[in-house]
C-alpha cells in the first residue's frame, strides 16, 4: 500500500511541474548573425523544349511578414557550350483562368538539344555580384517492355497480382547515367467513361532506388502523372550496357479488358539526382539526427540548374501484354 501512495505522490509531483513549465513562456534573445537575401536560381531544362527560369530571392529564418520573393526585374542570360545565345524574358505567371497569380518566371527561345552544356547567368537589381548554374542536357534512352505475368498463388477473386519486366539501355556507358520512373496499372472501369481511370502505382521492388511521392516539386518540373516515382543510377549496367527491372502490379480482377501497364520514364542529369536525393534524406532525418543540406550547384547563391531527357511513354493494355 505503502509502494503505490509513493507512485501516485510522485506522478502528481510530476504533474504539477510539467504544469508550471508550460505556463511559463521566456523570451530568448537571438545573438546570431543575419544572413543577407540571397538569389535562388530554380529550373529543370528538357530536351526539345525552350527554358523556363524561376528567380527567387532566399529568406532569412526568423523574419516575419516577408512580402513575396520572386524577381522580376533581373537580367538572365543563356549560354551554350559558353556561347552566348539569349536573354531570357520575364512573364507574369496566370491561373487556368488567366488571371495573374502574382508569381514571374523568365522564358527563353532556344530549343534544348541533348549534349548541350547550357549555363545561366543571373544579375539583378539590389544584389551583389551574379549567380550561375550549369547542366548537360542528357540523351534519350531506350525502354522496352518485356514479358508480365500474374502471380496465381497471391491472387484472389478480387484481385490479381503479378509481375511486368522492363529493360532499360544505358545510353552512354562511358559516363554516371541516371534514371527517373513512374509506373502504374491504369484500370477504366467503364469503356464509355475513358477519362474515368484509377491508378495502382507499381511496387519497384527489384530496384535499388531511391524513392518519392510525384507531388508538388515534382508536378511543376516534369509532365508525367503524380504518384509515386523512383529515380536510380546505372551501376547495374556496367557490364552488359543494360538491367531488366521486375516491377509487382495488383489490379482488380474483373477490368482485365480495361487495364493498361503503363511506364514514364526520363534520364536526369547528376544536379537532378543529387537534389532529389538531398530532398529524400532531408525530409526523413530525425529531430536530433546530423541536419541535410538540400544539394545546390548555383555560384554565388542558391538553387539547381538540371536538366532531363525528353519524356518516354510505355503502354500495354493488360491482356495484350501478357501474350507478349
Amino acid at each position: 500500500m505503502t509502494r503505490i501512495k509513493d507512485i501516485v505522490l510522485r506522478a502528481l509531483a510530476l504533474l504539477a511541474s510539467v504544469v508550471m513549465l508550460g505556463g511559463c513562456e521566456t523570451d530568448v534573445e537571438f545573438r546570431g548573425e543575419g544572413t543577407e537575401p540571397q538569389m535562388v536560381l530554380y529550373t529543370v531544362l528538357t530536351a526539345h523544349t525552350t527554358p523556363t527560369v524561376h528567380l527567387s530571392s532566399s529568406t532569412f529564418i526568423l523574419d516575419n511578414g516577408i512580402p513575396h520573393r520572386d524577381i522580376a526585374n533581373a537580367n538572365i542570360r543563356l549560354y551554350v557550350d559558353d556561347q552566348y545565345v539569349e536573354t531570357l524574358s520575364c512573364g507574369t505567371v496566370v491561373d487556368q483562368v488567366g488571371n495573374p497569380t502574382g508569381d514571374y518566371l523568365y522564358f527563353g527561345k532556344h530549343i534544348c538539344k541533348s549534349g548541350e552544356r547550357i549555363t545561366l547567368v543571373a544579375t539583378a537589381p539590389k544584389f551583389k555580384g551574379e549567380v550561375r548554374g550549369e547542366t548537360v542536357i542528357p540523351p534519350v534512352t531506350n525502354v522496352e517492355f518485356v514479358t508480365a505475368g500474374e502471380d496465381a498463388a497471391n491472387s484472389t477473386d478480387y484481385i490479381t497480382e503479378g509481375s511486368v519486366y522492363y529493360r532499360f539501355l544505358d545510353p552512354q556507358p562511358e559516363v554516371e547515367n541516371y534514371f527517373w520512373i513512374h509506373g502504374e496499372m491504369v484500370v477504366t472501369p467503364d469503356p464509355q467513361m475513358p477519362t474515368h481511370t484509377y491508378e495502382y502505382p507499381y511496387d519497384y521492388s527489384d530496384i535499388a532506388f531511391s524513392s518519392g511521392d510525384a507531388e508538388g516539386f515534382i508536378e511543376d518540373t516534369f509532365d508525367a502523372g503524380t504518384g509515386p516515382y523512383v529515380y536510380f543510377d546505372d551501376s547495374d549496367m556496367a557490364e552488359r550496357g543494360f538491367c531488366v527491372y521486375k516491377m509487382d502490379y495488383h489490379t482488380p480482377s474483373e477490368f482485365f479488358a480495361e487495364t493498361v501497364f503503363k511506364l514514364e520514364s526520363y534520364v536526369i542529369d547528376t544536379h537532378l539526382y543529387s537534389y532529389l536525393r538531398s530532398l529524400e534524406l532531408a525530409s526523413s532525418s530525425t529531430m536530433f539526427g546530423e541536419p541535410v543540406q538540400v544539394y545546390t550547384n548555383v555560384e554565388g547563391g542558391i538553387g539547381l540548374v538540371g536538366s532531363r531527357s525528353v519524356l518516354l511513354k510505355n503502354e500495354l493494355p493488360y491482356l495484350s501484354a501478357l501474350d507478349h
